[in-house]
């Protein structure tokens, strides 16, 4: 029962499922025992990921970047863990400081990445016409070395774009680069700003008791509505397609931020015609 109240820990969760962890992530910063689904897993924070694992399986749909990750406590040892891929799933720590434990220690490791981004110097080398569109999540495609569900920076430049992993820069090189010629395609799509929740209406009898209920289904509404943002950005050439969810900016503001990169497809297709 102890066990079973704690979660699990490093030594508990399969090689298997850490090597898989391992590939599809990166090395474990650290593992929280936690109970879920009345059953014990754990929380992993691998590179930019927060992943949920059991002993033997690791759940790609609990699954999220640490930059679009929340947590909330609804008593001492609960906590609702809210996933980029779905609506919070409830988790219980073992006590209330595994719990805090976990979010501050995930806070700490936003707080390093959100330093690195600042401290990149050579962010500087970046000309007027270049583009930096940060965080955006690799939703899949086809013939692409990079994983689905990290994130990535987009660099666009007068000739070509580049994939980086977050944050942009820091690495030796990026993960992609796509040539700006006649063969390249990049289509800027989707909803765009999306509320969810709410549905409250008001009522009651009576002209003053009607008022009053819209009014408390205002403020309910309010309260449980979330507005998220989700543009698509598409990247394909002749030999592979990229599509990436961004969530910091609308289509409309994505698109006029990248209007130095369409300037040059548009050339490079003139180019090719005459």
């Amino acid at each position: 029962m102890h066990r079973q109240a704690g979660g699990l820990t490093m030594e508990e969760v399969s090689p298997r499922v850490l090597h898989r962890l391992r590939k599809w992530a990166d090395e474990p910063q650290f593992v929280t025992p936690c109970v879920w689904k009345g059953k014990a897993a754990a929380i992993c924070v691998a590179g930019t990921q927060v992943v949920m694992v059991s002993g033997s399986r690791l759940y790609a749909d609990k699954a999220a970047s640490i930059n679009y990750f929340s947590a909330r406590q609804t008593s001492e040892h609960d906590w609702n863990i809210a996933f980029y891929y779905g609506d919070p799933t409830h988790v219980t720590f073992g006590s209330a400081e595994t719990g805090r434990g976990f979010v501050e220690a995930i806070i700490e490791v936003i707080n390093d990445k959100h330093q690195q981004l600042a401290d990149r110097t050579m962010l500087t080398n970046l000309d007027s016409q270049d583009r930096l569109l940060e965080r955006c999540i690799f939703l899949g495609g086809a013939a692409l070395p990079i994983r689905v569900g990290a994130l990535y920076d987009i660099v666009s430049r007068t000739d070509h774009i580049e994939i980086w992993l977050t944050p942009a820069l820091a690495a030796d090189k990026p993960v992609m680069t796509h040539s700006i010629d006649p063969n390249l395609s990049v289509e800027i799509s989707g909803p765009g700003a999306v509320s969810r929740g709410g549905g409250f209406s008001g009522g009651g009898f009576g002209a003053k008791a009607v008022i009053e209920g819209m009014a408390v289904a205002s403020v309910l509404n309010s309260m449980n509505t979330r507005t998220s943002i989700e543009t698509i950005i598409t990247v394909a050439d002749d030999a592979s397609e990229a599509f990436f969810l961004h969530q910091s900016a609308t289509p409309e503001e994505v698109r006029r931020h990248l209007s130095p990169l369409f300037a040059s497809l548009r050339r490079a297709r003139l180019g090719e015609r005459q």
